[in-house]
Order: structure tokens, then sequence, then C-alpha cells
């Protein structure tokens, strides 16, 4: 018998001094990823995704691993959310076994006059202590 360990959600949220549709255009624009990845993180951008609706972004990993960011059209609400899954791409894709389960959800709500509230929710089975530091990044 396996044991099966639900995933666990990690949130961080912060308020932006822009409005919700320029935040979320923001988000959309190219250059997003290299401009949200932190310096630090043993990941490069090798493909940005071509939309937040249905596109796959291609992140590369130590060893020539590529962890795959498979956009998910039915979470696609804009100027309010999109979601991207992890997937799996062939044999250097990080299998998604590995890590067992990452949905992350960008949403983006009305703060006040000229203010979006972002938050970001991520469903893993990843310690939240090592995706902390990586929000605080994104969010400043």
């Amino acid at each position: 018998m396996r044991l099966r360990i639900p995933p666990v959600s990690i949130e961080h949220s912060s308020v932006i001094n822009h409005p919700q549709a320029e935040v979320f255009a923001w988000h959309s624009r190219p250059g997003a990823m290299p401009r949200l990845m932190p310096p630090w993180q043993p990941m490069t951008v090798l493909a940005e995704t071509d939309s937040l609706a249905d596109g796959r972004a291609v992140l590369g990993l130590p060893g020539g691993l590529r962890w795959i960011a498979q956009h998910n059209p039915a979470r696609f609400e804009p100027p309010r959310r999109f979601a991207d899954e992890l997937a799996s791409n062939g044999p250097m894709s990080w299998p998604p076994r590995a890590i067992g389960w990452w949905r992350h959800t960008h949403e983006f709500c009305y703060a006040g006059p000229g203010k979006t509230r972002v938050r970001d929710r991520v469903d893993t089975l990843v310690p939240a202590a090592l995706l902390r530091t990586t929000f605080i990044y994104r969010h400043r």
C-alpha cells in the first residue's frame, strides 16, 4: 500500500500600486518570466509561453533537465487569473511524479483605486519554506 500525501497550498499576496488590467498585462508581456525569476534559483528561462491561456513555458535546470509549465485554459480568466501546472515532455523534463504535484495559480483583484492585490498560490508537495523567498522576491 502506497502512502499518498496530499498537496499543500502555499500562498503569498501583496498590493501593487497599478490598476488590475495593467498588472495582468505586465505578466503576459514577453520578458515577464525572466523578470520574476530570482537570481539565486538554479533555473533559467529557455522558452516563455506564447499564451497565458494555454501555452507552455520551459525552464532549464541543472544537468540538462527541464521544468515544463503548461498553462491551463480552464483557469484563464483575464484580467483576474491564470494558472500553470507541471507537465512532462520527454525524458529530460522534470517528471511530475518526482515533485508529486504542482499547480501555480496567479490571481489579480481590485484593491482600491489604481491598486491590485496579486496573489500567488501553489498547490504542491514542496515544503513552503523552500518557496517563501521566491514569493517575496517576485512580489518586490
